[in-house]
């Protein structure tokens, strides 16, 4: 019997029963509840997620996977970028290893081209799938189980946050954004989801003065806390939240704190004994969202550069999707870049591929490291370290994860 050909359309909302069936199948794990997985749906639309985003892919007109795309701004080198989020790739019982979600995946790509956006993340259920579409791994996440008595004094003005707080948190959370890198901006209807999903939680802000600099919201669970989120704007606000958690020692013994890969704690802790898993006392190092650059002059002229670099480098760029190269020009100079199609000047050249690419210009790993693994080549070593300055800044790390 032939094999159907599939199609990709985009979705319409009288899709979502259908889709939440198909969505039960891939991700219901121990259950199995299509109507309530369409009720999440149809709030994620209520919240701004138009079934428009969606891809539906058919084989012989019948509902078989879908995958949405999800747009984000993110904030990288100072720069707002177009991101668009991939989330939701799912494919039915009855069509696995059928090429349903490839078909999705280069659908999603060439939307995410047309439509101008600068770069596409994902948190994969398999990063060796999305590898294959040039998806690097550009976000690491430490997680710390320890006794809060391992925590720093500190003395802070620390306060509950209530309803009338929270446009000064979500100022706060922006600043922390446009900061860092790959950190999506928050919409206002998922920040009143995310505010009164949090009523339950410990909600505590530390101020300087009238200025709210840092805010925790912990999860209480017997006697132990579970960070929910964590955003600062100063050194003596982060402090300040580790003294206040501290105190509160005698009532909750054991604190699950989540952090940025680049944010030592063990420098600010009192004790940094660790004895390992199922302890009380360990820590552990994830790796969370992947990337790809889709407009990579856009991204490489919207960000800035430190004023004192100036260099010029042919990239050259393998994506793994069609097995090509492109080849781009990048000179920097006076805190901006100029990519241009390759000129006729000879220039040192520096070969990527998409997913070590989306890895430099991050800052998950500089131009040094990625040549040491030779994930990076170049023909011009005195080259590296003006390319590490070039993307230093902040590891990526997303609090609006999708």
């Amino acid at each position: 019997m032939p094999q159907q050909s599939i199609h990709v359309r985009r979705g319409r909302e009288e899709d979502i029963p259908v889709v939440a069936r198909v969505f039960a199948q891939a991700f219901g794990g121990d259950s199995y509840d299509p109507e309530g997985t369409a009720a999440r749906i149809r709030r994620e639309v209520e919240l701004g997620v138009s079934p428009e985003n969606s891809f539906i892919a058919e084989k012989d007109g019948k509902i078989v996977g879908t995958a949405t795309g999800i747009p984000f701004e993110t904030w990288v080198g100072g720069a707002k970028l177009r991101l668009m989020g991939i989330a939701g790739v799912a494919t039915g019982w009855e069509a696995r290893r059928q090429g349903v979600a490839r078909a999705l995946m280069l659908a999603l790509l060439d939307r995410a081209r047309e439509e101008g956006f600068h770069l596409m993340g994902l948190y994969p259920f398999r990063p060796s799938f999305y590898q294959a579409f040039g998806f690097g791994s550009v976000e690491m996440e430490c997680h710390y189980t320890i006794p809060t008595t391992f925590l720093p004094e500190s003395k802070s003005d620390a306060r509950e946050l209530f309803d009338e707080h929270l446009p000064l948190v979500q100022n706060l959370y922006d600043q922390a954004a446009m900061r860092g890198s790959f950190c999506n901006l928050r919409r206002s209807k998922v920040w009143e989801e995310r505010w009164n999903g949090w009523r339950d939680c410990m909600r505590i802000g530390i101020w300087d003065g009238s200025e709210l600099t840092a805010y925790a919201v912990m999860k209480p669970s017997g006697w132990k806390l579970q960070c929910r989120e964590i955003v600062w704007n100063s050194t003596a606000g982060f402090r300040g939240l580790l003294g206040f958690l501290r105190s509160l020692s005698d009532q909750y013994t054991q604190i699950d704190l989540r952090l940025p890969a680049d944010v030592p704690l063990m420098p600010a802790l009192k004790e940094t004994q660790f004895w390992g898993p199922n302890s009380d006392r360990y820590c552990y190092v994830t790796t969370e969202g992947m990337a790809k650059l889709v407009d990579i002059p856009g991204v490489f002229q919207a960000r800035s550069y430190p004023k004192h670099l100036s260099f010029a480098v042919r990239m050259v760029v393998a994506d793994p999707v069609d097995g090509g190269e492109s080849a781009f020009d990048l000179e920097l100079s006076s805190g901006s870049a100029c990519v241009s199609k390759p000129g006729a000047a000879s220039l040192p050249e520096v070969r990527f591929t998409t997913m070590s690419l989306a890895q430099w210009f991050l800052g998950t790993y500089s131009a040094t490291a990625l040549q040491r693994v030779g994930a990076l080549e170049t023909d011009c070593a005195d080259l590296l370290p003006h390319l590490d300055e070039a993307a230093a800044g902040p590891m990526p790390y997303n609090r609006e994860r999708y």
